[in-house]
């Protein structure tokens, strides 16, 4: 059984994560201090992995973590870069929303 800590822990790297990736591909110059920030919470996102692959069996951890990570870059690319989502990148998204919890709950 995963524990709501778990499911905190993912939201958390996910976000900081996704974040990171935002910012850097809204900024690309390496001079940019958004640009830095970026890479800074990209690079926290990563010690957030690992704190939850101690805490949750691989299997579970990488196929969640990854469905997670592409549902939310597609979300943030659409919304704060302004790029389409097509159908079949929907359908994509609503069937990883169907999978990640069962896998997550196995």
């Amino acid at each position: 059984m995963i524990a709501w800590q778990h499911l905190l822990l993912l939201a958390l790297y996910v976000g900081v994560s996704v974040s990171g990736l935002t910012l850097m591909k809204l900024r690309t110059e390496l001079t940019d201090t958004m640009t830095w920030v970026g890479f800074a919470l990209y690079g926290a996102g990563f010690g957030l992995w690992l704190l939850f692959l101690k805490r949750v069996p691989l299997s579970k951890a990488f196929p969640v973590a990854a469905g997670c990570l592409i549902i939310a870059t597609q979300l943030c690319g659409w919304y704060f870069l302004k790029e389409s989502i097509s159908r079949s990148q929907m359908l994509g998204i609503a069937m990883m929303l169907l999978a990640v919890p069962l896998i997550f709950r196995a």
